[in-house]
């Protein structure tokens, strides 16, 4: 076989990064596959009536902030273009102060987008909100294109809000500590081996 020239070396290896550069590109690519596109929203009254929920609460967590998306999340989007935000991939947790719609608990989890680019809302830890939320595929969800808003600039939403009636909230129920768990399987576990002892004790003597 006759021997590659530099020439043809050089045309080889640059048709290879040429390929490995659009296949990446293809399918890993560095943000949202949709850009966020919004209309004005709807006046409070309006959008209390399409929401699912709407609600006012502190965030005390977020899950997926910073991440970018997952190629499985990526595909799926780009197999949905109909519905670019059907797969959020940041999760806020929201302790409730007062609900009007949907609500019920005193703690709850939405999901929004990872940033603006893909509509989602940036939520601050520590921060209180009045919240539209929608019914996702799998929780509720909201996003920028929705009213909800800090509570610092919500005058006209909490001034609308505060004419209806609020909903009662519930604890979530509670989780025993995990020592306390531990020692309940624990003390569990000994009566029953005792009593298997001792029903074995009892048919040795007959």
């Amino acid at each position: 076989m006759r021997p590659m020239n530099r020439t043809g070396v050089l045309r080889s290896v640059l048709l290879a990064a040429l390929v490995a550069t659009t296949v990446g590109t293809l399918l890993l690519p560095t943000g949202p596959v949709f850009a966020c596109s919004c209309v004005p929203p709807e006046p409070p009254p309006t959008a209390f009536a399409q929401a699912k929920a709407v609600f006012v609460g502190t965030v005390t967590g977020i899950t997926g902030q910073g991440l970018a998306p997952s190629l499985v999340e990526l595909v799926r989007r780009w197999l949905s273009p109909s519905s670019p935000h059907a797969f959020y991939g940041r999760r806020v947790s929201v302790r409730v102060t007062d609900s009007w719609k949907g609500v019920t608990t005193a703690n709850v989890e939405l999901q929004t987008g990872y940033s603006s680019a893909d509509c989602g809302y940036d939520f601050i830890v520590g921060n209180q909100y009045v919240i539209y939320a929608y019914q996702g595929q799998a929780s509720l969800e909201t996003n920028i294109c929705r009213r909800t808003i800090d509570v610092a600039s919500g005058a006209s939403d909490l001034q609308y809000l505060q004419t209806l009636p609020k909903l009662g909230l519930t604890a979530a129920p509670s989780t025993p500590p995990l020592p306390l768990l531990f020692l309940s399987l624990g003390l569990l576990g000994g009566i029953l081996l005792l009593t298997v002892w001792a029903r074995r004790r009892q048919l040795s003597k007959r």
